[in-house]
């Protein structure tokens, strides 16, 4: 998990200011860091998917882990999700949710039905205190989709791309969450 943080980190942004189509690093993230995220989780029963873009570079690079029970997509439902600042200098293992379909639902009271969903979820696996905090996130997003990122987290855990932990962590951390997304999915 650490080399892909911190490949992000050195490579993402001077990636940017060149065409994503067939550019190396998308290829890396959409096949490499797919498969190296599934090889850290070891179950086949989630699915992976890691964006830079679909036709522009991202602003916020991301990294969702979905349970087909919950959904499959980051538009909608209730997602594992790494979420890049926009600095690169900061990423962080979130609970999240998807946020496109609340805002098409919602328009301008989204971000209160954002926050809403996010308590909700954390009443539900009171649990998360052991492990991660509730404490917002800033990611530095411009665009309105970026921006709604932020109050769709329900918890999370920051991870300072200067200083990325030893992968034993990481993953003892994403094992946490992992665990923490299967009570929410069984608790409904």
């Amino acid at each position: 998990m650490r080399s892909i943080f911190e490949n992000f980190a050195e490579s993402y942004l001077p990636a940017t200011s060149e065409k994503l189509k067939d550019h190396s690093f998308a290829s890396f993230a959409r096949h490499d860091v797919v498969k190296l995220v599934q090889e850290n989780i070891g179950r086949p029963d989630l699915k992976v998917t890691c964006s830079v873009g679909q036709g522009n570079w991202a602003e916020i690079p991301w990294i969702g882990i979905f349970n087909p029970e919950m959904t499959t997509s980051a538009t909608n439902g209730i997602y594992l999700v790494y979420l890049f600042n926009t600095d690169l200098n900061a990423v962080y293992l979130c609970q999240g949710q998807g946020v496109t379909l609340v805002k098409e639902e919602f328009g301008k009271a989204a971000v209160g039905e954002l926050k809403r969903r996010a308590s909700l979820i954390r009443s539900r696996v009171p649990e998360y205190a052991t492990f991660f905090d509730e404490t917002n996130i800033y990611l530095g997003g411009r665009s309105p989709l970026a921006k709604s990122y932020d109050p769709a987290v329900a918890y999370s855990k920051r991870y300072d791309l200067n200083n990325i932990p030893q992968d034993e962590v990481l993953i003892a951390d994403l094992n946490n969450a992992i665990e923490l997304y299967d009570l929410l999915v069984s608790r409904g």
